[in-house]
């Protein structure tokens, strides 16, 4: 690897020493010369002045970034360099472009002052091949930012001053890339928040921890508007606030609709506590009530659809990205990413499936039987950027061994398995693990085992009920999850599964550090109080029971919980079975395989086509066609000949036009096609009636949204697989 070595003035930047004569061979410099003539432009020069003056301002010793140098003989004098002969795009940290060829030498620079401050030596080590293919990673990821995340994304230093500010933030706040770069935050976007709300926010940013809320916020024309804004502070290795990663977007019609749902449900509250006072009109007020019921359902269905729409678009690019990326900064940003999304998808189920049981939508629950470790797996895969956020292993004990099989519904026992891994995820130590574990046992010994548990669902049970539980011969399946936390305290074990209930833990920050500074978080304070409950209520309503105890040694508590153990064959195509996108038999997909899949994407979501068509350009799909809706998918097939037909199909369902189902119908009657295409319904929609109703109008199966990289893989794979079988056939 090449590396320049000498010492500069600091008033007039001419080169005062050299270390080597290599370093002036290479750059063909001398004593005395300007350091701007062996630098690719005057925005390098800027780049090295402006650290100059910092560490100057600053009184610091040293500071590091990326410069671009001319280079008169490199091939030459510095073989070792291993340069690629193919031209990469470098980016400076003023935005400045270089081609970085032969004639180039991308660096990474320190500098450092003299005692006295007249001067400054400067160490250059250039990249390799290797660094410079990563730069041209990141350039893709900082133009998928700028470029294609739908959402204002601006970065600020400490300071305020913005340092990057992406289309959809000129969009936004109608303050062009140009004019913001450089100014201060609170002047582009002056805001509502009170000097207390602003001190707050700087406050836990600066503890590295992340903030997000509602505020008013000015354009440059002076409206105003809503902004919905997640605050991601950037730290350095002593934990000292760098940067701040600002994503925002205008909430104010979302805003307006839940402030005027909130006054339409104050006043039908007020209204039905008179009607009900009123013998003569009650009935009239109970219809009212039953309506308002229905409206708010609906409007949590779409409002369900609106959440995903967006979460298919950061879950999706994420795990495009991630595939790219190698363990690094920025994998673990894009990680994060896919661990929150995935976390805030679990929520979104957990608030949906609560407002179905509370309208008695969800009494009972069809159960059939299925293999335990499939579902297991897919839920440890779920969790596993989540866990190692966090600094925690997931472990799966004896999987080998373990080929049972349950009665229960494959959906819901999938519900359970995340939000009790989640649940032990947050609450375990860091540099620990969270163990699953599955046996067998006598529906007596279950009995017992739960009734010396701190708590379980059988306590709240009469003597009757539970003696007629204690007397089944059965053998039941039980799943038990371990953490290594703090533990439950025992005053709290009868509440544990209650309605919005969080315990004392989860309010408290217990940070530890180790002995490199770096922070470790025990006990975080996150969770709605929904998980358990719903967890409770899915066991309970499949014939289940569950029970939860602090484990003697060690630490931390143990959930478990148990369903007879099955009796039957799998389940086949029916209702009671999970999605189609779920449990996946994982497949490699040959560049081979996926130039042969030529894919037609049908969606009227801009954002969701985009994320598809990038996944299946990064999965090796070479022919990929869009239409936004049913008609104009017709008007596609309608054109092709037959050997161009696309052989796989992905539509959405609810579409204007023609919508998914009546697109599937009219292709299954279709003469053209020799093989009928895979067709898989993509939906947002996660409730069993709209799996049957896709499969009773054509589709093969369900892919659920939001659709991650590794889900279209696999389903891709398997498609390939399958039709290499038959033609071998």
């Amino acid at each position: 690897m090449t590396k320049l070595d000498f010492t500069i003035s600091v008033s007039s930047f001419n080169i005062l020493s050299f270390d080597d004569d290599f370093t002036a061979d290479l750059l063909g410099a001398n004593v005395g010369s300007t350091l701007s003539l062996f630098l690719a432009d005057d925005d390098e020069m800027k780049v090295l002045r402006d650290h100059v003056e910092r560490l100057a301002t600053a009184k610091e010793g040293f500071s590091t970034f990326n410069l671009v140098f001319k280079a008169l003989t490199c091939t030459g004098m510095a073989p070792e360099a291993n340069r690629s002969p193919l031209h990469g795009v470098f980016r400076s940290p003023i935005r400045a472009i270089h081609t970085c060829g032969e004639e180039h030498l991308a660096c990474f620079v320190s500098i450092q002052l003299t005692p006295d401050g007249e001067s400054f030596h400067l160490t250059a080590l250039e990249y390799s091949r290797s660094h410079r293919e990563s730069m041209i990673r990141q350039e893709f990821g900082s133009w998928l930012l700028e470029e294609h995340v739908e959402q204002a994304v601006i970065a600020t230093d400490a300071l305020g001053l913005v340092v990057f500010w992406n289309r959809f933030a000129s969009e936004l706040y109608q303050w062009t890339k140009e004019d913001a770069i450089g100014k201060n935050i609170m002047e582009l976007t002056p805001s509502e928040m009170t000097q207390e709300q602003g001190m707050e926010i700087m406050g836990k940013l600066m503890q590295g921890q992340h903030w997000k809320g509602f505020f008013g916020v000015q354009r440059k024309d002076s409206s105003k508007f809503i902004a919905h804004v997640t605050d991601t502070p950037i730290l350095d290795n002593d934990d000292i606030l760098r940067f701040i990663v600002g994503v925002s977007a205008d909430y104010t019609q979302m805003h307006n609709l839940m402030e005027e749902l909130k006054t339409l449900n104050a006043d039908l509250e007020k209204k039905v506590a008179i009607r009900t006072k009123e013998a003569v009109e009650f009935r009239l007020e109970a219809e009212k009530a039953a309506s308002a019921s229905r409206s708010k359902t609906e409007m949590m269905q779409m409002l369900s659809h609106e959440f995903r729409t967006p979460l298919q678009g950061i879950m999706g690019v994420s795990s495009t990205m991630l595939s790219y990326l190698e363990e690094g900064s920025v994998y673990d940003c894009f990680a994060t990413i896919s661990a929150s999304s995935r976390l805030l998808l679990t929520l979104i189920n957990n608030v949906l499936d609560l407002g179905k049981m509370d309208a008695n939508k969800m009494t009972t629950i069809e159960t059939c039987t299925i293999p335990v470790l499939p579902s297991i797996r897919d839920s440890l895969q779920f969790c596993h950027h989540f866990a190692l956020l966090n600094d925690v292993s997931l472990v799966l004990e004896n999987e080998d061994t373990v080929d049972w099989t349950i009665q229960a519904n494959q959906l819901r026992l999938d519900q359970i398995l995340v939000n009790l891994l989640s649940n032990g995820i947050k609450y375990t130590a860091p540099e620990t693990s969270v163990v699953v574990s599955v046996r067998q046992c006598l529906a007596s010994d279950m009995v017992i085992e739960a009734m010396n548990a701190g708590t379980s669902d059988l306590k709240f049970l009469n003597s009757v009920a539970l003696e007629a539980i204690r007397n089944q011969r059965i053998i039941m399946i039980v799943i038990s999850i371990r953490d290594h936390g703090k533990g439950i305290p025992e005053e709290e074990m009868p509440t544990l599964f209650g309605e919005f209930v969080r315990l004392k833990v989860s309010l408290e920050k217990d940070r530890n550090y180790d002995s490199q500074g770096s922070r470790k978080i025990v006990g975080q304070s996150s969770g709605s109080g929904l998980g358990l409950n719903l967890v409770m209520k899915f066991v309970s309503r499949m014939g289940g029971h569950i029970w939860v105890k602090n484990c003697e040694h060690g630490g931390g508590a143990v959930f478990s919980f148990c369903f007879p153990k099955g009796v039957e064959s799998f389940c086949d195509e029916d209702g009671s079975r999970a999605d189609s996108s779920r449990h996946l038999q994982a497949h490699d997909l040959s560049k081979e395989d996926a130039s042969a899949l030529r894919v037609l994407v049908v969606d009227d979501s801009v954002i969701n086509q985009k994320v598809i068509k990038r996944m299946l350009e990064r999965l090796g799909v070479k022919e990929i066609h869009l239409a936004s809706d049913g008609l104009k998918a017709l008007e596609f097939l309608g054109s092709e000949s037959p050997v161009e037909l696309p052989n796989v199909i992905l539509s959405d369902l609810n579409m204007p036009n023609i919508d998914g189902y009546e697109l599937i119908r009219h292709i299954r009657q279709m003469n053209q096609y020799e093989m009928p295409p895979k067709a898989m319904a993509c939906s947002a929609d996660w409730t069993r009636e709209t799996e049957q109703t896709c499969t009773d109008a054509g589709f093969d199966g369900v892919l659920r949204k939001p659709i991650t990289f590794t889900v279209l893989r696999d389903f891709l794979a398997e498609t390939a697989t399958a039709d290499a079988e038959l033609n071998e056939d």
